[in-house]
């Protein structure tokens, strides 16, 4: 989990937060609880046996199958 410092000021002495300080607050915690999200979707699918698929060309293939080919810049042949 990581630690965010926050504001705090309303809490102690009274001082209102402005509404773009709120706006950003939110924006930050819906960043944050999508990322957990996604975090746990992986794991959950990785708990589950399903890999992500690597693109090669125009398909997507299973990553043991994907590392035996190498990629270059080069279109065509070896430059």
């Amino acid at each position: 989990m990581s630690l965010i410092n926050l504001d705090l000021r309303h809490v102690r002495t009274g001082v209102h937060l402005t509404r773009a300080e709120l706006a950003d607050s939110a924006y930050e915690a819906l960043c944050a609880r999508t990322a957990r999200r996604q975090r746990e979707a992986k794991a959950s699918l990785e708990h589950r046996g399903v890999a992500p698929r690597v693109q090669i060309g125009s398909l997507y293939v299973a990553p043991r199958i994907a590392k035996h080919f190498q990629h270059s810049d080069s279109v065509g042949g070896v430059l």
